[in-house]
């Protein structure tokens, strides 16, 4: 209940010292339109951390995080629960690192999920699942999550599917280099594009990069393409 109903607060730092965020520690903050985490440290989010808020759709979850929610406690325990006319819950990203969830979503409208990881989460004791869910998972992933959640809606995500959230955009040339550099981890597709990071410069004052060969795209990291 950390800022519960603080209607004045429009948006908020997460400080990278910050490992856990209560349950409805930001419940009811009507206004909250802007949330951003400095560091990559928090682990946990209790139920209802954003109940009655619209913000779900817009922050980037830290890779450092691993459960989201407690089961059915506070609030009636959902993640992202939204009240009365608030903005619906649609295209969450859950980091891959999350490893298991509470109920994240309850009303009679659908929502929808975007799990990076390969593995389903498992499910917190008490926890509660919709079949008004949607969830888009790794492609080789689909056949696992509808075993996890035989109730939801499992989609693939597209090879070439990538959704900027903080209004950014990003054309893929054939054969062209570019730069990106992301808010949180990603997988990528070896077979679309070939990464490369700047490994130092030569005594000529040429760039020397190396390959990135394990698929993942690191948080913070700054990436050559081509």
């Amino acid at each position: 209940y950390c800022f519960k109903s603080c209607t004045g607060i429009t948006s908020f730092d997460i400080p990278a010292t910050v490992e856990t965020l209560g349950g409805l520690c930001f419940g009811d903050c009507t206004n909250l339109a802007a949330l951003k985490f400095l560091g990559n440290n928090v682990k946990t989010m209790g139920s209802s951390c954003f109940r009655g808020t619209s913000v779900a759709n817009d922050i980037v979850l830290p890779s450092s995080l691993e459960t989201l929610g407690d089961g059915t406690s506070q609030g009636g325990g959902e993640v992202f629960r939204y009240d009365g006319n608030n903005a619906e819950c649609k295209d969450v990203t859950i980091p891959a690192s999350v490893s298991h969830i509470g109920t994240l979503y309850l009303t009679t409208k659908e929502a929808s999920f975007r799990f990076l990881g390969m593995t389903p989460p498992a499910l917190l004791d008490g926890a509660k699942v919709s079949d008004k869910w949607t969830f888009t998972v790794p492609e080789g992933a689909v056949d696992a999550y509808k075993t996890a959640f035989p109730t939801v809606t499992v989609n693939a995500i597209s090879s070439y599917d990538y959704k900027f959230r903080l209004g950014d955009a990003v054309e893929w040339n054939i054969n062209r280099f570019g730069t990106i550099c992301l808010p949180r981890q990603a997988d990528y597709a070896a077979h679309i594009a070939k990464l490369y990071t700047v490994v130092g410069i030569s005594s000529d004052s040429k760039v020397q990069i190396r390959e990135v060969e394990d698929g993942v795209i690191r948080a913070g990291v700054p990436y050559i393409y081509k």
